[in-house]
């Protein structure tokens, strides 16, 4: 994987623990959005890829700045299992 690969993994855990920190459902997150459920679960779990767009609708929704979510994603000094295949 090449360090952009390895950032929107890290963006996408970093979302999903957001998520959990704020204690909201992936069906709040859908519904804030504007997409199903199932579309919250693929994009945290890389089903399917994240998008700008869709990255800045959950940000949006989790009340984040999306910038500082970028520079969270990209200070993680864990690199998550799924990158450790590269």
């Amino acid at each position: 994987m090449d360090k952009t690969q390895i950032t929107v993994v890290r963006l996408r855990i970093w979302l999903r623990e957001e998520r959990v920190r704020l204690a909201l459902s992936q069906q709040d997150i859908a519904d804030a959005v504007g997409v199903k459920q199932t579309a919250v679960s693929r994009a945290e779990s890389g089903t399917v890829q994240l998008t700008v767009d869709m990255f800045l609708r959950f940000a949006q929704a989790l009340d984040v700045d999306p910038l500082d979510a970028l520079k969270a994603a990209t200070r993680s000094e864990v690199a998550p299992a799924s990158c450790s295949a590269a």
